[in-house]
């Protein structure tokens, strides 16, 4: 058996030293303000993205959010080209994390929110003060694999920067892990530490809400990543389309940042906000009769963070889908959290029943 979740009264981080997070994304940089919060850290917030739509968004989180202090691990490259640039950028990144090691002292911890990102590998060999937290749904993957024996992991070959390999061998082994997540219900191995952090949402980032006789398709990359064929993805759509025609909705479909959008469905109103969803519906004065996604980890995090605003539902697209990632997250989803994962026919009955509610109620 794994060690327990801490509970909040019980914060096993030592508080001797500086608490460094390293952040890439304004989701990463709220998970980790609710730890330093809980856990009455001393924290650094370093921003390791030189893509400047990212590092704007994190600095208005970071505002919004009252956090200091914010620094940046590396500042945005303007080689020409994007091999050149890239190339750039790994080296700038490699050399900052490196001097990054070398300024830590006793007591210093990092906080890493991706435990395979490339950008890491240096910190893995010869450092023991090491510490994780959440980088959206791969939290179930490292700690349910981790759970089945899977310590060991693996940096996928470096595209740019070769020569990484012959310094920090791509495979580590990180023996106890020390995590910090908002997911309940997640243990890892045996030894390691998993703290629970209260999925506490900001007053900063919130406004209350008025309800909308919208339909929220909450996308990701399903078709890019060989979850789902074109075909079956656009006959989904067209299905929840249809639905809303009926009804008397309006489907609105939230792009991913990666995703490309049916171009045959042009009716559809599509929406890509400026932030990450959750920051996004945190901020929204709207709230819709339901939102519904297949794998995306926003409709978890809005589960824990928005669980009254209204239903939330995962598609099971094909009643019993094994796609590995597809099942892990809507595996979780239905048996930490509760949350209906249906096919399309229960789907379009416990919308109907929704609509039915509505109408009573006005």
């Amino acid at each position: 058996m794994s060690e327990p979740m801490q509970s909040p009264a019980e914060p096993t981080v030592h508080q001797r030293g500086r608490s460094i997070f390293l952040i890439s994304t304004p989701i990463q940089l709220l998970f980790a303000s609710l730890i330093s919060r809980q856990y009455k850290l001393k924290p650094e917030y370093v921003l390791t993205t030189d893509y400047q739509p990212s590092l704007t968004q994190l600095e208005e989180v970071a505002s919004r959010l009252n956090l200091t202090p914010v620094s940046r691990l590396i500042t945005p490259s303007f080689a020409n080209g994007e091999r050149l640039r890239r190339m750039a950028c790994e080296s700038l990144r490699w050399l900052a994390t490196r001097r990054l090691k070398k300024s830590l002292i006793p007591g210093d911890r990092l906080f890493l929110g991706m435990l395979n990102h490339a950008s890491h590998r240096p910190l893995f060999h010869g450092l023991h003060e090491l510490a994780f937290f959440d980088e959206g749904t791969a939290t179930i993957s490292v700690l349910e694999r981790r759970a089945r024996g899977g310590c060991a992991y693996t940096f996928p070959p470096p595209k740019v920067l070769t020569w990484f390999t012959a310094l920090y061998p791509r495979t580590v082994h990180l023996e106890p892990l020390h995590y910090f997540t908002v997911y309940p219900g997640l243990s890892g191995a045996p030894g390691d530490t998993v703290n629970n952090v209260a999925a506490e949402w900001p007053h900063t980032l919130f406004r209350e809400k008025r309800p909308v006789a919208e339909l929220w398709y909450i996308s990701s990359p399903v078709v890019q990543a060989g979850l789902l064929s074109e075909s079956r993805n656009r006959s989904i759509l067209i299905a929840l389309r249809d639905f809303c025609a009926t009804n008397g909705l309006r489907l609105v479909y939230y792009k991913h940042r990666t995703d490309v959008p049916d171009p045959t469905l042009s009716d559809v109103e599509i929406r890509e906000p400026a932030f990450p969803f959750e920051v996004y519906f945190g901020l929204s004065d709207r709230k819709p009769l339901a939102m519904v996604s297949i794998v995306s980890s926003a409709i978890i995090h809005c589960k824990l963070f928005f669980a009254s605003a209204c239903p939330y539902f995962y598609l099971d697209p094909e009643h019993g889908h094994d796609a590995a990632r597809v099942g892990m997250v809507q595996r979780y989803a239905a048996n930490a959290l509760e949350l209906p994962v249906l096919s399309w026919d229960n789907l379009a009955t416990a919308l109907t029943r929704l609509v039915e509610e509505q109408s009573l109620d006005a």
